[in-house]
């Protein structure tokens, strides 16, 4: 695999697609990390919806902003995998534009299994969809319906730094790396 970010040597990812490439159920990212850390595994997050990320990462450029600020988190605090799933698994750069569209038609028919399967597999869950969740129609009840699966999973839902003024988790394209990592108990505080 050619590629890198800042140290990071992309190894290998994989797509999780429905029927088309309309939606996307989950994004994987191998990170190298250097020999001296301790591989902590997989670090999930947890956002509103997929983005322009390429399945097939061949340079750089395949990654979008998200996905390589996503990737540098999960370097930083020694997760050898990133993995992304979505409230919502229909594809688009422009969050707005999801608001025009149907609950059915923002969420795939195997999602929540799917979500189980990889909450289970994660060591470190990270919520971070962002304000925009607020202009989807059922956006917040989507929001508590993941953070109950999660939950009922046995993880513990994670925020990145505070939450935003709208009570949400922050999107990590708004946070500095230097933000802690903190408990948050899916209302509007954190631990």
């Amino acid at each position: 695999m050619r590629g890198g970010i800042g140290g990071i040597k992309l190894i290998t990812d994989t797509l999780q697609n429905l029927e088309d490439d309309s939606y996307r159920y989950e994004l994987r990212r191998d990170i190298k990390l250097d020999e001296s850390v301790t591989d902590k595994g997989i670090v999930l997050f947890v956002m509103l919806n997929p983005s322009s990320a390429k399945a097939i990462e061949r340079t750089n450029a395949d990654n979008d902003h998200t996905i390589r600020k996503c990737m540098g988190f999960a370097k930083r605090w020694s997760y050898g995998q990133l993995r992304v799933v979505n409230l919502f698994e229909r594809r688009g750069k422009r969050p707005s534009n999801l608001a025009a569209l149907e609950f059915g038609e923002l969420v795939g028919s195997n999602n929540e299994e799917h979500v189980r399967v990889t909450v289970r597999e994660a060591t470190l869950v990270v919520c971070a969809w962002g304000d925009p969740v607020d202009a989807i129609p059922n956006g917040k009840e989507r929001a508590q319906q993941m953070l109950g699966l999660i939950k009922e999973e046995g993880r513990q839902p994670h925020v990145i730094g505070c939450l935003t003024n709208n009570e949400n988790p922050r999107h990590p394209s708004r946070a500095a790396y230097a933000k802690p990592l903190r408990h948050w108990n899916g209302k509007g505080d954190q631990e």
